[in-house]
């Protein structure tokens, strides 16, 4: 999971109400360098209304790092500034965050550069899958993390929402062979990212470049990749404040976006790409 990024207080904003969620009585905290809140129960009710409200969650199993949470948050808990969540274990084996900023990259700004271009010209026999292989994407993107903070309680909660149709993966495959894929929650106007991985050079750009099609498609107008970093500024991921952040979430939140889950060739999208989109790489 990546850092957070600093700042103020979160904008309140009114809370979904789903059976078995631990936020069903709680609104995050402030955020920003603090967690919005710690604890609850890993579950997709949770999950959901996480996503729903701007937070994302940072397990760990780890007990050293679960003592340096309690000796470095338990003041603002106990002051009240950060919010426990009910249910789960220890609540310090969990922290929610909603950053003051967030990484966002707009679908018609997807920036695939002129070297993504040409190696994927050279690579044409590649394709997308949607929703084909959502298990072994979330296994591979729990490989060579040296933080695991996809739990096995995280991992049991997204496949719990996968199974009901809200949480999706988006593989891409070489000669047959996953060597990319994300995994993810689509909005009425921002697709939200939780992890990703890629196994060749290059694979992540053409991941996000058909999740970015896929998305215009369905009239989704950003992808969420919670956290600035320098590779998803490449990709022309700019950051944004977490009031429009919250203003893109805003509206029916319990409304869901269908994204079109037939294969596609990268063929195909480099066609698209260079119809619709100036490359100002």
């Amino acid at each position: 999971m990546p850092d957070t990024a600093t700042g103020g207080p979160v904008t309140a904003t009114p809370g979904p109400d789903t059976d078995g969620s631990s936020w069903r009585d709680t609104r995050p905290g402030p955020g920003g360098q603090v967690p919005a809140a710690v604890g609850g129960e890993l579950s997709g009710a949770t999950l959901l209304d996480a996503y729903r409200l701007g937070v994302f969650c940072q397990p760990t199993e780890d007990p050293e790092q679960i003592m340096v949470n309690r000796e470095i948050y338990a003041p603002d808990v106990a002051s009240g500034e950060i919010p426990t969540l009910p249910g789960g274990a220890d609540p310090y084996g969990v922290l929610w965050w909603s950053p003051s900023q967030r990484s966002l990259l707009p679908v018609d700004g997807f920036r695939l550069g002129r070297r993504g271009t040409k190696h994927h010209r050279q690579n044409p026999g590649v394709v997308s899958t949607f929703d084909t292989a959502f298990d072994e994407v979330v296994e591979r993107c729990r490989e060579g993390r040296e933080t695991l903070w996809l739990t096995d309680p995280l991992v049991s909660g997204l496949r719990s929402l996968h199974r009901e149709g809200a949480v999706h993966s988006l593989e891409i495959r070489a000669g047959g062979k996953l060597v990319a894929g994300l995994v993810g929650y689509a909005f009425p106007r921002v697709f939200v990212v939780d992890t990703a991985f890629q196994c060749e050079p290059h694979c992540l750009k053409a991941l996000y470049l058909d999740l970015a099609l896929r998305a215009r498609e369905a009239g989704i107008e950003f992808i969420d990749l919670q956290v600035d970093a320098e590779h998803k500024r490449r990709l022309g991921a700019t950051l944004h404040e977490r009031d429009l952040y919250l203003g893109l979430l805003a509206g029916d939140r319990k409304a869901e976006t269908a994204l079109n889950a037939a294969p596609r060739s990268l063929a195909r999208n480099l066609r698209e790409y260079s119809a619709t989109t100036e490359d100002k790489s």
